[in-house]
């Protein structure tokens, strides 16, 4: 989950918070050159489309979704799974509009299900 916490209290830019996650991923990758990543899109934040936080993340997401080799980092957003209809974060699956329900984590851990057995994990 690394990069949701830039679009907490600082609501750091973007581009900031990528280039962040990709330093990180050199160094996981400088120190375990094998190891597979799945890096996820950052969760929405905030109950609405509309919300500042929401739109940081998007282009948080826009951004990292680049980083994808194939190879060792797998790029996967599942942030839609979490929205009603009408693109709104339900109180059911994230009762702070920022950390998942019982019901959140259900859903999170069945739409990465499939990749994680893709990479054989």
């Amino acid at each position: 989950m690394v990069g949701t916490n830039n679009t907490g209290h600082k609501m750091q830019a973007p581009v900031e918070t990528a280039a962040g996650v990709e330093r990180i991923l050199e160094i996981m990758k400088e120190k375990s050159p094998q190891t597979k990543v799945l890096l996820l899109g950052v969760f929405p934040r905030g109950r609405t489309p509309h919300d500042a936080g929401r739109i940081t993340n998007q282009g948080i997401n826009q951004i990292i979704r680049r980083f994808d080799d194939g190879n060792h980092v797998h790029y996967m957003d599942v942030g839609n799974i979490f929205l009603d209809e009408e693109g709104n974060l339900p109180a059911s699956v994230m009762p702070d509009a920022l950390h998942l329900s019982e019901k959140g984590y259900e859903l999170w851990a069945e739409a990465m299900e499939s990749k994680l057995s893709a990479l054989g994990l």
